[in-house]
């Protein structure tokens, strides 16, 4: 059984009010996102610039294209697309377990997401696209994605600045809390 299928274990109470979920809702972005904002700042520190415009005739409007290698980039956030690792599920990743729509409106709306994102990038490479998928919770460090990216790259035939890719890519991040 797939990891995602197994979701029913991390049931979480809603602790907010109805209104207040909606307004937290229509808050949420669906283009620019942070994460997205990260893995093009790593692209461009490795040498490469996504463009606004996506290739006609995607199946999607993919969060970021590198025409010439043709790569799709899907930068997916752990929630709403299901991460699951190798023998557990991302921390990020859990079940709404109340709600006026209740528990079984969630996991088929996470299915649905998840069969969606996977019928996509089948689309995508039959295209003759490389589809690289980016989890959220990924980018708490750079450095691996930076790495995983070059890697990636460097298999594509494109050796722009990924040969000089040693060691950190980004500066450390700030400190929070009290300095």
């Amino acid at each position: 059984m797939a990891a995602w299928l197994s979701m029913e274990q991390a049931d979480v109470a809603d602790t907010i009010s109805k209104v207040r979920r909606s307004w937290n809702m229509s808050r949420i972005r669906n283009r620019d996102t942070e994460p997205e904002r990260i893995v093009r700042s790593l692209l461009r520190k490795l040498g490469y610039s996504s463009s606004g415009a996506n290739p006609k005739g995607l199946p999607v409007v993919p969060d970021i294209v590198l025409a010439r290698p043709k790569i799709i980039i899907q930068v997916h956030g752990c929630y709403w697309h299901r991460h699951s690792l190798k023998d557990r599920r991302c921390p990020i990743t859990y079940t709404p377990k109340s709600g006026r729509k209740g528990r079984e409106f969630w996991l088929q709306k996470f299915r649905e997401n998840v069969l969606r994102d996977q019928r996509t990038a089948r689309k995508l490479r039959g295209l003759g696209w490389h589809v690289i998928t980016v989890w959220e919770c990924q980018l708490r460090r750079p450095d691996a994605v930076a790495a995983r990216l070059a890697r990636v790259l460097r298999a594509r035939g494109d050796h722009r600045r990924t040969e000089q890719h040693r060691g950190s890519v980004l500066p450390e991040p700030a400190k929070r809390g009290k300095v």
